[in-house]
């Protein structure tokens, strides 16, 4: 009650209404309501139209969509890589940071659904998936990030090795030290972040929107961590965001810097792709992100969004150009195991037709290798190439000299004859090839380009030899090494 006689003082009165005592009720006087009166008001409607700002539906399925098509992607990538393991394409990537990279997305892409888990209550429920949330999303991208830091690193240290003259042989082990150090950077940061100060699901009240009774009609539910903590969270985010984008720029310059190598199936261009675009992603979407963290639903799909383009940029480029090429890559293989065949029965019946045309050119009917041979002994004269200019030429004896017309046989070159070829000029003589016998003594034979042989020559071409440089014995073996001497010239052994 306002005490008129003095303005500066509000005196309050208060009568006695009901008496309890005894268990009984009296009633002393009557009950004053708001503006003096004794008639009791209606009772405050109840509030139907609390806006809780709840995610829609249609929105919900669109994030979970994606979440469902990049986790099953990632998996079909995985099945992908064990069908095709033992493939070219599949090879030179080396299968195991395929799967990382597949990992990483996998547990990326599940985040998208505890971001959609909301309530109109905190539950224990809602605040383990609030803190599932940075979790899967970090540890995800750090999976994928390490295999991709591995990969541009590798081909950059054997470039380097190959600048420096030097050989170097990078294992795997060798490089998965980026992924432990990264891994075990998150994993310390997160597990201090849950302990000290965990995020949980907190609905909050917009303090703008307020009825005329003063009640709160509109509440905001989002992941926060408790008001009633003192740790601030920023102790944890800050540096766990620094760290991964700062890996992320040393990726991507590693990236950078070996886009154009001449590796096998382009791969450090697409590395290069990928590392670039997920860098632009984070750094485009990552303030829009930031702006919608009192909108729910936008906070839902931005952060969907930029999640599913991140996965997108870590696995189409790696994957998509191995699985165009799968077949150009088979294709090679094939094509160049049938030009090798094709060579070799080339060779084959190139061979075979010359010595048919030496034995048609002679009048032999000889059909084998023997009766050849047996004709070649009876009539060794009939038989001698014409002499070259600059060569000197001796008769051919049979005794030394055994042609043979079979086809050339990997087996002969794996016995170890001693050749003498210090008289063989370096260019092999037009009439054609020439085979070499190991004579049943098992002595070396020297051959020359006219067929002769030094062990029947005549006494005066032994004294002319006097003058000449001593002769030099090589093996079978060392013929490999001496394309201009022994180019075409079958060298085989008939007693295999």
């Amino acid at each position: 009650m306002l005490d008129e006689s003095d303005s500066e003082y509000i005196r309050f009165d208060s009568r006695l209404a009901v008496l309890l005592a005894h268990g009984q009720v009296q009633e002393m006087h009557d009950f004053r309501y708001y503006g003096n009166t004794t008639a009791m008001p209606s009772a405050l409607p109840t509030v139907h139209d609390h806006n809780y700002n709840l995610i829609p539906v249609g929105a919900q399925a669109f994030g979970w969509f994606l979440s469902a098509a990049l986790m099953t992607m990632s998996l079909g990538w995985i099945v992908w890589v064990q069908q095709h393991q033992t493939a070219v394409i599949v090879q030179a990537s080396q299968p195991v940071f395929l799967y990382q990279v597949c990992v990483g997305t996998w547990l990326m892409a599940a985040a998208i659904i505890h971001m959609g888990f909301q309530g109109t209550e905190p539950t224990m429920g809602l605040n383990t998936a609030c803190m599932f949330i940075p979790w899967l999303v970090f540890v995800g991208f750090v999976v994928s990030l390490s295999a991709l830091f591995s990969k541009a690193w590798r081909l950059n240290q054997i470039v380097k090795s190959g600048v420096q003259m030097r050989r170097v042989q990078v294992q795997v082990v060798d490089v998965i030290w980026p992924f432990v150090l990264l891994m075990t950077i998150n994993v310390t940061l997160l597990t201090a972040w849950t302990i000290v100060a965990p995020l949980e699901y907190i609905r909050e009240n917009d303090p703008h929107n307020v009825d005329m009774f003063g009640r709160h009609v509109e509440s905001f539910g989002a992941c926060k961590v408790n008001p009633d903590n003192s740790v601030s969270p920023l102790w944890f985010q800050i540096p766990i965001f620094l760290v991964n984008v700062a890996t992320l720029g040393i990726a991507t310059y590693q990236s950078y810097k070996s886009r154009h190598l001449p590796t096998e199936f382009s791969e450090s261009s697409y590395l290069a792709i990928s590392m670039a675009s997920l860098l632009e992603s984070l750094l485009l979407g990552g303030p829009i992100l930031f702006v919608t963290l009192d909108n729910p639903t936008a906070f839902f799909v931005v952060g969907s969004g930029l999640l599913a383009v991140c996965c997108l940029c870590i696995l189409l480029p790696v994957f998509i150009p191995k699985f165009q090429k799968r077949n150009e890559a088979s294709l090679a293989t094939t094509l160049r195991d049938s030009i090798v065949s094709a060579s070799m029965r080339k060779m084959s019946s190139a061979r075979g037709g010359l010595d048919s045309s030496l034995r048609s050119s002679h009048g032999f009917n000889a059909t084998s290798s023997s009766n050849f041979s047996r004709e070649f002994q009876q009539h060794p004269h009939q038989y001698s190439p014409p002499p070259s200019h600059g060569t000197r030429s001796a008769p051919v004896s049979a005794d030394s000299w055994n042609v043979t017309t079979s086809q050339f046989s990997d087996d002969a070159q794996s016995h170890d004859s001693d050749i003498d070829i210090s008289d063989t000029p370096k260019k092999r003589e037009p009439w054609g090839r020439m085979s070499i016998k190991r004579t049943a003594s098992d002595k070396p034979v020297t051959a020359t380009s006219n067929g002769s042989s030094e062990k029947n020559r005549t006494s005066s071409n032994q004294s002319n030899r006097g003058s000449r440089a001593p002769s030099t014995l090589v093996s079978r073996s060392q013929c490999s090494s001496m394309p201009e001497i022994m180019e075409e010239d079958e060298i085989r052994d008939d007693n295999v």
